[in-house]
């Protein structure tokens, strides 16, 4: 006996027969989206390269300016290396210039203290001033940088004249014309030598009256006055009535101060004649009018004593050598210091 199909078999056959027609339908609609997406990226490489080909002659120029800046950039970078060194050398030059410059102003510096030395010497036999400006002057001096043998010579010179200057006898004017001004207040106050006798008034009316005396008028007046002279009243309570009118008084005490005033003088400008004559004379007038038994008068002349001691007569230094040494040193270093010329390179590129 034969088998009779299934009913749902042939119900899948069925079902089967109607799908076959549908696939080529499904893949006609998949190839028509991939040619549609495809189509607008040739399009669009299409017109890169009609792009390309159209803009290649600029591009080429482009390239060929690009070219040249590159060029003109290594070679501007070859001229700044150049310029570099130019302005290297430029500024040690400068340096060296200024260097120069530098030291030529401390020489001259060193030139004038020494002769600011050499005046305080001559002038005002000054050695406290000299000294110090010396100093000063070795100072300037050591702060010069040079290969040069003078400047040693030269500071070792220097060195010499200091040591010497300081071995010299100071004299401190400051203190001694403090001391001299001190003698005039004292000089003042000084006690007067005691009236010994009463001087003679003479009588004014006898003097202004013409008419004539008799004699045993004027023999009474003598014999009176020879009485008055025997008889003498101290009083010591009182203080020691002066020697000298009082006129006279002033003139003595202003004639003191005067000679002190020129042993002042005489000191700053270094007479050594006229200090030692105006000292001994205030030192005779202080013997012959004042009392030396008072302690006041007696400090003073021994005040006068010492500063009568003081020798003036100190021997000075010259310093023209050193002033010598200096001009010598300008002159030849103002005669054989030459510039160098730097050679710029006359190519340039804008």
């Amino acid at each position: 006996m034969e088998s009779q199909p299934t009913p749902i078999l042939e119900e899948t056959e069925k079902e089967n027969k109607k799908s076959r027609p549908l696939r080529p339908k499904s893949c006609f609609i998949a190839w028509l989206a991939a040619g549609l997406l495809i189509i607008p990226w040739i399009g669009l490489f299409l017109g890169l390269n009609y792009f390309w080909f159209k803009n290649r002659e600029r591009l080429n120029e482009y390239q060929n300016q690009l070219s040249i800046l590159q060029t003109q950039i290594s070679q501007n970078q070859a001229n700044d290396k150049n310029r570099q060194q130019q302005l290297l050398q430029l500024q040690n030059l400068i340096e060296q210039k200024l260097s120069s410059n530098d030291n030529a102003i401390l020489l001259a510096n060193v030139s004038q203290l020494i002769q600011l030395a050499q005046y305080n010497l001559v002038y005002f036999h000054d050695a406290d001033n000299a000294l110090s400006a010396l100093t000063l002057a070795d100072q300037q001096l050591s702060t010069i940088i040079s290969p040069d043998i003078r400047l040693e010579n030269l500071h070792q010179l220097l060195t010499q004249y200091l040591t010497n200057l300081k071995n010299l006898p100071h004299i401190d004017l400051n203190a001694i014309l403090a001391q001299l001004q001190s003698l005039k207040l004292q000089i003042t106050q000084l006690p007067l030598l005691p009236i010994s006798n009463a001087p003679l008034q003479p009588n004014s009316e006898v003097s202004t009256n013409n008419l004539p005396e008799n004699k045993w008028a004027r023999a009474l007046k003598n014999s009176l006055d020879s009485f008055r002279q025997l008889i003498i009243i101290r009083r010591l309570n009182k203080p020691i009535e002066p020697l000298l009118p009082e006129t006279e008084q002033q003139y003595l005490q202003h004639n003191l101060l005067l000679l002190l005033q020129q042993a002042q003088w005489a000191l700053i400008h270094h007479e050594p004649s006229i200090y030692q004559s105006s000292l001994q004379e205030i030192q005779e007038n202080l013997k012959g009018h004042f009392a030396t038994n008072s302690l006041n008068t007696q400090t003073v002349l021994q005040n006068i004593t010492q500063l009568k001691q003081i020798n003036l007569q100190t021997p000075s230094l010259d310093l023209t050598p050193l002033l010598e040494a200096i001009s010598i040193m300008k002159k030849t270093s103002s005669s054989t210091h030459a510039t160098p010329v730097i050679s710029a390179n006359p190519k340039e590129t804008s």
